[in-house]
């Protein structure tokens, strides 16, 4: 901190020169964590996901003139980086504002803006393990605030996260309002700690409190989240979605893509066309946007999953190999209670029940905690805000029966939005959590697994039935034979990060002629044979297959090989799916007669 105010006093109080020759100095430094052993005033590093930026710029004096009251000694202190005058919060401190030495009309103030952010949402045990290296972590320094104390009471921290094991720390950015810091971006942020002081035990009953009075209601919108750490920011970088913790590790892609078949191959009950699709939608991802057609989207549906301990398995493996990953139960209970999008998507039917409770059961507006709980402060959070490149996995192998609310059929339209468009719809309230809101479209691009007993709820073009091997029995993944060898692990993690990331590949003058002629001759023949006629949409996702199998084969150009595994693919994926409608309709028409 020191050192930051004589930079700050060396370059006339700019804060960009400052910040520009901080990042020069820390350059190549390692700047501990947000760990249980930070201090406030220390300098550290978090990276987090931003999941709320609609939170107003704060003003404030960058310095402050003060005046000791027994000697009169006079002292200047810099206000930036901190949201406490160190002098002025010493026990029995002496220190006061010198009123008459601040010019608090024409002084100079400065901008800060404040940011909810939380610990990466969907982040794997493993990944965490490898981006801390053996580092003590920040869910072991903070997780615990969100369970205990004031914190376990306070409604508006509870709907900033979803997951137990998600962390909070408000963000406070210096200078201009910056504008890239968007919502489910990941950034590395380095600055200045402030830890929340212990919270003063409220005694006040609601009986105690003028129902007519303003005085209880929250008047500053970051008051919810004053138990929060404060992370002052000297500088941060944008995170790409792609990074990998195990992205320096070079791997033979041959090998390792015929090791990762074989560790998903009792996963997925033994069946090897099960694997290979899921090997290639591991990898998929949007490259581009036109209108309602994003290439690269490519959501699977894997069927005839048995019971909810066989997809449970396959979760497992895949959160084994990904460095994120978000896996929704599709049960009556979940879908009722929880928010797939994030925002104030509140059902009429909660709402109403909210309103018409008695005022001594906590409802009504005669209780006064419970409006200031009903007051919305920033976004609330979704199951899916996430970052983009998470792999979701939709379970609805553990579906069970009851009567689906307006909240789930609310949240289910939400799945289907993310599914179909490729966008996560958000709310924004007018302080209140009540259905009267405006609403917007996240842009995503998160690959979308459905593991379910029959064919999935919704309208999913690549569907896989998946067929049991004789000598199956459910597989774990600590008792697999890959799972034994870390290096194999790692192996794989690292090669299906290397070929997320890769962009490099084309197809050849003369490979694109045989594609088209291809597209072509399919179109007549199921034109002359009387068939529904080979559509664009096939079409693509057996090129998008091709592409992901060129380069899991670690080539860079489409080849006749990799295009006729596509098609061997597709073939019996499609054979299967006639075999199940031939045997539905005989079986309805063995019920009609």
């Amino acid at each position: 901190m020191q050192r930051l105010n004589e930079l700050i006093a060396d370059n006339a109080g700019s804060l960009e020169q400052v910040q520009e020759l901080l990042r020069d100095e820390l350059r190549g430094q390692a700047i501990q964590r947000l760990s249980s052993a930070s201090k406030s005033g220390s300098l550290v590093r978090f990276r987090g996901m931003v999941q709320d930026n609609g939170f107003s710029p704060q003003i404030y004096m960058t310095e402050l003139n003060l005046i000791h009251s027994e000697t009169g000694e006079k002292k200047s202190v810099s206000c930036h980086y901190s949201d406490k005058v160190a002098l002025l919060n010493e026990p029995n401190s002496k220190w006061t504002i010198d009123e008459a030495a601040n010019d608090f009309m024409f002084g100079k103030y400065g901008q800060k803006t404040p940011f909810c952010c939380v610990s990466v949402p969907g982040e794997t045990s493993w990944a965490i393990t490898a981006q801390s290296q053996g580092e003590d972590l920040l869910i072991e320094r903070f997780a615990a605030m969100h369970v205990q104390g004031s914190n376990a009471k306070n409604v508006h921290i509870q709907r900033k996260t979803v997951r137990p094991e998600e962390t909070l720390v408000i963000i406070k950015v210096y200078g201009s309002e910056p504008r890239d810091l968007q919502l489910c971006s990941i950034n590395d942020f380095v600055g200045i700690l402030e830890l929340p002081e212990a919270p003063e035990e409220d005694t006040v009953e609601d009986s105690e409190i003028d129902p007519m009075s303003t005085a209880h209601m929250i008047q500053d919108e970051m008051e919810p989240f004053n138990s929060l750490p404060i992370l002052h920011v000297v500088y941060y970088d944008s995170v790409s979605p792609l990074l990998h913790p195990l992205q320096h590790l070079e791997v033979d892609a041959k090998v390792v893509r015929g090791i990762t078949i074989d560790y998903l191959l009792p996963f997925v009950m033994g069946d090897v066309l099960a694997a290979e699709y899921l090997l290639v939608h591991m990898v998929s991802k949007i490259r581009s946007r036109h209108d309602v057609v994003h290439t690269g989207n490519l959501p699977l549906n894997l069927h005839n999953i048995p019971t909810s301990v066989v997809s449970k398995a396959i979760i497992n493996a895949i959160e084994s190999l990904l460095p994120r990953v978000r896996s929704i139960p599709m049960t009556i209970e979940y879908l009722n209670k929880k928010r797939i999008a994030p925002g104030v998507f509140v059902s009429r039917e909660a709402w109403k029940e909210i309103h018409t409770r008695p005022a001594s059961v906590g409802g009504g507006p005669a209780n006064a905690a419970t409006e200031r709980e009903l007051a919305v402060h920033g976004l609330l959070s979704g199951e899916l805000q996430v970052p983009d490149r998470t792999y979701v996995v939709i379970d609805e192998a553990g579906m069970d029966s009851g009567i689906l609310k307006e909240q789930g059929v609310m949240n289910v339209r939400h799945l289907n939005d993310v599914i179909t468009f490729a966008e996560l719809p958000f709310a924004v309230g007018s302080g209140c959590d009540s259905p009267d809101h405006s609403s917007g479209k996240l842009v995503v691009d998160l690959s979308v697994l459905v593991l379910s007993q029959a064919k999935c709820m919704f309208d999913i073009q690549c569907v896989v039935p998946v067929q049991q091997a004789a000598d199956y029995v459910v597989a774990s993944v600590e008792e697999s034979p890959q799972y034994t060898t870390v290096d194999n692990l790692n192996a794989m993690r690292a090669y299906l990060g290397a070929i997320s990331r890769n962009e490099d590949y084309n197809i050849s003058e003369e490979m694109n002629e045989a594609l088209t002629s291809f597209f072509l001759t399919e179109r007549k023949k199921t034109s002359q044979n009387g068939q529904p006629l080979y559509t664009q949409e096939a079409f693509m996702l057996r090129m998008e297959i091709a592409r992901a199998w060129t380069l899991l084969s670690g080539e860079k150009t489409l080849s006749m090989e990799a295009w006729n595994k596509s098609g061997e693919m597709e073939a019996e994926r499609l054979r299967r799916r006639e075999l199940i409608t031939a045997a539905k309709q005989s079986a309805d028409g063995v019920v009609g007669r």
